[in-house]
C-alpha cells in the first residue's frame, strides 16, 4: 500500500466528505451555476497561501534533495502558473479573489498551519496529501 493510500484510509470519512461536495462533483460535468463556480474558486484560492506554507516546510524537512524535488517543482507550479490562472479567472468573472469563509474553514486552516509548526515531515505530507490530491 502506498503512503498516500494509507493516509487516506486513516481519514476515510473526511476524505469522502471532502470529495462529495456539490461544486467538486459538478466541475467535471459543467453542471454548476456560475456563482457556485465563482464561490468555489474563491474558497479554493484562499487555500493557496495555506497550502504553500506546509509545502515549503516539507521541502525544508525532506530527508534528501531527491525527496524534496517533487515538492519544490509543485511549489513553483502553484506559486506561478496556477496563481496566474486563478487571478485571470477572477478578472474574467469580475470578482474579488477573497471569499467569506465557510463555517468549518477557520478550524481546517488551523490544522493546516499546525503541520509546519510541528516539524514532523510525515504530518506535513499528510496535510499536503489531503489538500492536493484530486478526488478519486
Amino acid at each position: 500500500m502506498r503512503a498516500s493510500e494509507h493516509l487516506r484510509d486513516l481519514s476515510v470519512t473526511d476524505w469522502v466528505a471532502a470529495n462529495r461536495q456539490v461544486p467538486i462533483q459538478a466541475l467535471p460535468t459543467g453542471t454548476s451555476d456560475e456563482w457556485r463556480i465563482q464561490g468555489y474558486r474563491q474558497r479554493d484560492y484562499a487555500f493557496i497561501d495555506e497550502f504553500i506554507r506546509p509545502l515549503s516546510s516539507a521541502i525544508a524537512h525532506a530527508l534528501s534533495f531527491a525527496d524534496g524535488t517533487p515538492a519544490a517543482q509543485f511549489l513553483a507550479m502553484i506559486s506561478g502558473p496556477e496563481n496566474i490562472y486563478f487571478l485571470g479567472r477572477f478578472v474574467t468573472l469580475d470578482c474579488s479573489p477573497e471569499a467569506s469563509p465557510q463555517p468549518k474553514t477557520p478550524a481546517f486552516q488551523g490544522s493546516i498551519r499546525d503541520a509546519p509548526r510541528s516539524g514532523k515531515y510525515e504530518l506535513m505530507l499528510s496535510v499536503l496529501n489531503v489538500l492536493g490530491k484530486p478526488s478519486t
